[in-house]
């Protein structure tokens, strides 16, 4: 069975499209023949990490965007010099 799960993946990563459906066979019969284990603490306490970083991601999404647009239009307008403009010149022509 080892030898299985390792052509599976094999196939899967070399994109072969008629490896990929035997294989979709192969990972159902695994799958049923495959003894589950319980998760160990740390395990537990990783995913519990991850999900909560995402879950945060997720929140917080539109929270910067927001956070620069109130940023940018506060910004103070410092005054225009030659030193300045010819700043932005070569700036805004990158």
């Amino acid at each position: 069975m080892r030898n299985s799960a390792i052509a599976v993946a094999e196939a899967r990563s070399s994109g072969s499209q008629c490896s990929a459906a035997a294989s979709d066979q192969e990972m159902a019969q695994l799958s049923r023949t495959q003894t589950l284990r319980a998760l160990t603490p740390d395990e537990a306490r990783a995913i519990t990490n991850i999900a909560c970083r995402l879950a945060l991601i997720l929140l917080l999404d539109a929270s910067p965007h927001a956070n620069y647009q109130v940023t940018k239009t506060a910004a103070y307008s410092w005054p225009v010099t030659k030193r300045t403009s010819r700043l932005r010149e070569v700036l805004s022509s990158r």
